[in-house]
């Protein structure tokens, strides 16, 4: 079995051929499982994302093909151009899959590293974290999705070269 990866709103509404505000309506009448990650911190409060089930996206469209065999009357999709090229983003290689229970947004894993948020990106472009952007077929900015487990390794590793008196490159980090 594979593991459940972790997507976007835009990705799994990519997945299921339906408008990308659909998965947080489905989410929220219970049709696919959600995880909220902190992708970011400010005055008025902390700014939550959610990240979706792949293997439930993908069941989704699956059932619905099978009704479509079956000649229950259904609304129609009509967004499924754009399924192919989220397949095609999501199996490139070198993309990491995080998990859906490991997904974190950049807040929590700026927390975790002791570093900004706006570091973390920097960090998994660097390799030293897994992480990736999310899939938009749309203009607009998006999310970064960060492995959790990377993160504590990553923090973990700073901690033992410090101890052992090696020397770290950069700004000290605040390793509470």
């Amino acid at each position: 079995m594979r593991k459940d990866e972790a997507i976007s709103a835009q990705e799994a509404a990519a997945i299921m051929g339906v408008h990308f505000t659909r998965p947080a309506r489905m989410a929220s009448a219970g049709l696919i499982k959600t995880v909220d990650i902190l992708v970011g911190i400010s005055i008025s409060g902390d700014r939550l994302s959610k990240v979706y089930s792949r293997l439930q996206a993908e069941e989704n469209y699956q059932d619905y093909i099978l009704s479509l065999k079956r000649r229950v009357r259904r609304r129609p999709r009509e967004y499924l151009e754009e399924r192919s090229e989220v397949f095609e983003y999501l199996a490139a290689e070198g993309r990491p899959k995080i998990a859906l229970h490991d997904a974190i947004g950049t807040a929590e894993a700026g927390k975790i590293l002791s570093v900004s948020t706006s570091w973390v990106s920097s960090l998994a472009l660097e390799n030293q974290i897994i992480g990736r952007v999310s899939w938009s077929g749309r203009a607009v900015n998006r999310t970064w999705i960060i492995s959790k487990a990377s993160c504590i390794e990553n923090r973990l590793s700073i901690e033992r070269k410090k101890l052992s008196g090696e020397t770290l490159f950069g700004r000290p980090r605040k390793l509470s």
